[in-house]
């Protein structure tokens, strides 16, 4: 996958991931959202997050 499909992606998904406010089964139940899917990007965004933070901290000692 090139870079623009990733990103667009991305967005599409932390929109969506974002926008869950109840139980996130009966929300994905209720939107039509594939429970893999949503915790497949849920997992790829926590990750780039820690990995952005570890930097950080990195950066600051």
């Amino acid at each position: 996958m090139d870079q623009c499909t990733h990103e667009v992606r991305a967005e599409y998904w932390k929109k969506i991931i974002q926008a869950c406010g109840q139980s996130a089964k009966s929300w994905m139940d209720e939107n039509g959202i594939c429970e893999q899917s949503y915790y497949h990007w849920q997992r790829r965004f926590r990750k780039q997050a820690y990995e952005e933070m570890k930097k950080t901290l990195q950066f600051l000692s």
